[in-house]
This record gives structure tokens, sequence and C-alpha cells, in this order.
């Protein structure tokens, strides 16, 4: 769900809540060792699915700040790492 000034929009993205929390998984692991850069890639592959399909309409609405509330699985991660 995505909330901008002038409607509230609902995205989905062809990934499953499994495939999701094996991504979330490997980042966290990454993001465990201080001395790892690895969680760089982990990290990408989160971003295009969770924030790239909406990037252009936050553009748009010239949207400066982002709030999430997470579930689940994403719980788990800081949003700053992506």
């Amino acid at each position: 769900m995505l909330t901008l000034p002038s409607s509230l929009k609902r995205i989905t993205v062809a990934v499953g809540a499994e495939a999701l929390a094996a991504q979330v998984r490997r980042l966290r692991s990454q993001l465990e060792d201080p001395d790892s850069t690895g969680y760089v890639t982990e990290a990408r592959r989160l971003w295009e699915w969770l924030l790239a399909p909406v990037e252009g309409m936050l553009q748009a609405e010239q949207v400066k700040t982002l709030i999430f509330i997470p579930d689940g699985a994403l719980r788990t991660i800081p949003m700053a790492a992506l």
C-alpha cells in the first residue's frame, strides 16, 4: 500500500512470501557481519521489489519522506539498509 498526497495505491509485485522471507534472511545475515559488503547485492534486490515499482510515483508527487510499516520478515531489517 502506498499513500500519496493525491491517492491511495495498492501495488503488487510477482514475488511470493517465501521468496521475500528468504531474501530478507539473506540480507539480515549479511548485515550481521560488520566486515561484509555483501549486503549491497541482497539489499538491491529487495529495493527492486519494494521501492523501484513506486519510484516514479514518489518522484511525480515530489515525496520527500517515506514511512514504512513493515510486517512479517521485513520487521527484522532496517529499512535504511535498502
